[in-house]
């Protein structure tokens, strides 16, 4: 997986595919660390594909994905449910905060 993948605005399809693959790969995989090294059972959640014209529900889980983590790490995260992706500046805050707090989770699990 590649973290600094996760900062780049995704424009066509193929770029939303990468993007949204290599995103939720590190979900998954902090799921499963958590799970091994903790013995916690976290709640998993399709987070791809995205589809950018339909984020609401997908803005949700990932939003519970990220709280599950921060919970069992003893930290707090962003609140990244709000995300108008067509607007450039929000989205490259968005992209920027969501990045920010994947690189802390992914070093805090040793993943990535």
């Amino acid at each position: 997986m590649s973290l600094p993948l996760l900062y780049s605005q995704p424009d066509t399809k193929d770029q939303w595919d990468g993007w949204s693959f290599n995103h939720a790969a590190l979900h998954y995989d902090w799921i499963q660390v958590i799970g091994n090294t903790k013995q916690i059972a976290l709640q998993q959640f399709l987070l791809d594909p995205v589809d950018p014209e339909d984020l609401g529900m997908w803005l949700y889980n990932h939003q519970v994905a990220h709280d599950q983590v921060n919970e069992v790490l003893g930290t707090t995260g962003y609140n990244l449910l709000e995300l108008d992706w067509r607007d450039p500046d929000q989205f490259a805050m968005w992209l920027r905060l969501n990045g920010d707090e994947h690189t802390r989770i992914s070093a805090a699990l040793g993943v990535g």
